[in-house]
């Protein structure tokens, strides 16, 4: 029987390994170009904004 250990070594694909990748260039790109991230920051809020207006409001029982 295989520890998770040995099965983590031979994974030919790992998501958390990526999404750390991701994560660390994503934070390299802001510490050079700070106005990207408020942009994407901004653009982000936007969409998220229209979303939450367009939803109903939730019933109150009390």
């Amino acid at each position: 029987m295989r520890t998770f250990k040995e099965n983590e070594k031979n994974k030919d694909f790992g998501a958390v390994k990526m999404m750390r990748d991701i994560r660390n260039n994503r934070h390299e790109e802001y510490e050079k170009h700070s106005q990207l991230r408020e942009g994407r920051l901004a653009a982000i809020r936007k969409n998220i904004g229209t979303k939450l207006k367009t939803k109903k409001p939730a019933a109150t029982n009390i």
